[in-house]
């Protein structure tokens, strides 16, 4: 019996220690599940929150493009402008120089 004793109270200590194991196995595997979940819950927001940024740049890249290209009709229908007056003003000075002349 004496013999049987510390063999019996080994059995006993490896079961609980299996059972441990199994228990710390089984939240192990709940949490990585519950983690992959979490992982993959933040990996759709980030793609959301990407595809929302991507959309506020693209719209505004469209609102400055639309802006440059006013500035630019303007900027060049004035120069447009200045170069007819100075069309005006060159045949004003030419027809001068030519009556001056006379």
């Amino acid at each position: 019996m004496f013999v049987a004793a510390p063999t019996l109270s080994n059995r006993i200590q490896r079961t609980r220690n299996s059972v441990r194991r199994l228990h710390l196995l089984h939240w192990l595997c709940k949490h990585a599940t519950s983690g992959k979940r979490t992982l993959k819950n933040i990996g759709v927001a980030l793609e959301e929150k990407i595809k929302e940024l991507s959309d506020g740049l693209i719209e505004r890249r469209r609102a400055f493009m639309d802006q440059a290209t006013i500035s630019i009709e303007i900027t060049a229908f004035q120069i447009l402008d200045d170069v007819a007056n100075i069309s005006t003003q060159l045949r004003y000075l030419s027809s001068q120089v030519s009556g001056a002349g006379r």
